[in-house]
């Protein structure tokens, strides 16, 4: 049932969960009264509302929804943060091996270890499409990579 309300129904019910009195005034008329016809608020005289039994677990219910909406949030934010960690360190590690084999062919070409690295990027480059093109490749890549 606490689902069912609107943003306004919710705050008012969280300020009354917290002790607050509530007046059918302005903003707050509607989900006052909404929430008083709900029964989740009682009418103590024409301007104070407070929360009842039933709104106190409506206001639980809410709560449970907001951890579990939370919950999911930081466990797809950790994903993302795990998969992004990896893939930096593939980038970190493709890296790695370019300066190694720029630093390789620097001794066998004479080209500055700059200029190999960029030649042999591009190669990487063209490589790397070629086995993105190959679905079984990716498929291999991906599993070797999983290892």
């Amino acid at each position: 049932m606490a689902c069912d309300l609107t943003e306004d129904e919710q705050t008012a019910l969280l300020i009354a969960a917290e002790g607050g009195s509530l007046a059918p005034i302005g903003r707050w008329e509607k989900p006052v009264l909404s929430l008083t016809s709900k029964g989740f608020l009682v009418r103590h005289n024409s301007v104070n509302y407070g929360i009842s039994v039933a709104g106190h677990e409506a206001v639980a219910a809410l709560e449970k929804g907001h951890d579990a909406a939370l919950g999911a949030l930081i466990e797809r934010s950790n994903v993302a943060g795990t998969a992004q960690k990896r893939i930096i360190d593939f980038a970190e590690q493709a890296a790695q091996l370019l300066a190694t084999a720029a630093l390789a062919s620097e001794k066998v070409t004479g080209d500055s270890p700059e200029a190999a690295a960029r030649k042999w990027s591009d190669e990487i480059y063209k490589r790397a499409c070629q086995l993105l093109r190959e679905k079984s490749s990716t498929t291999v890549l991906m599993q070797e990579r999983q290892r």
